[in-house]
């Protein structure tokens, strides 16, 4: 899911995938690559942005000493949490 974190939009996103792609595959916005539709999405390089997605795991899990979380190709700055220490 990806949401602003205004609360504004909220998407179903994929990764890998983006913030555009996510926001124009439901129609949220004009396609950045037609005639000059560009200019009318440059707003969603300037929102802060929420990739969240759920999942469970066993308690024996979460129990170990510790936990290795491998995220590969990010290209922005980014911050991760477990919900349990997500701000409200």
């Amino acid at each position: 899911m990806l949401e602003s974190k205004i609360g504004e939009w909220s998407v179903p996103a994929t990764v890998p995938g983006d913030n555009v792609i996510a926001l124009l595959a439901p129609g949220k916005i004009p396609h950045p690559y037609c005639a000059d539709n560009e200019l009318q999405v440059q707003w969603i390089g300037r929102e802060a942005w929420v990739y969240s997605r759920a999942f469970e795991m066993e308690a024996a899990f979460l129990e170990k000493h510790s936990i290795f979380l491998n995220i590969e190709n990010l290209d922005a700055i980014a911050t991760f949490f477990q919900e349990a220490e997500r701000d409200p």
